[in-house]
């Protein structure tokens, strides 16, 4: 579809953590670490796409509330 120079897919790096560390010993196989990991940094980024909605939101409202607060 063309996306591709829009989004370009970039290379994983592995970040190696001390979390992961303890769960390679503890005898978790790594790609359900790295599962794990791609999942937890996915719901990073919705948690913050929720806080620019929710700031946005707010913001509006109080500037509507403000602003029409003066129409009789």
């Amino acid at each position: 579809m063309g996306l591709s120079k829009y989004f370009p897919k970039s290379e994983k790096k592995t970040k190696t953590t001390v979390l992961t560390a303890a769960l390679l010993l503890s005898g978790i196989p790594a790609e359900v670490i790295s599962r794990s990991m791609d999942t937890y940094s996915k719901m990073g980024d919705v948690f913050t796409d929720l806080c620019v909605y929710f700031f946005t939101f707010i913001f509006c409202h109080e500037l509507l509330v403000f602003f029409g607060s003066e129409v009789p």
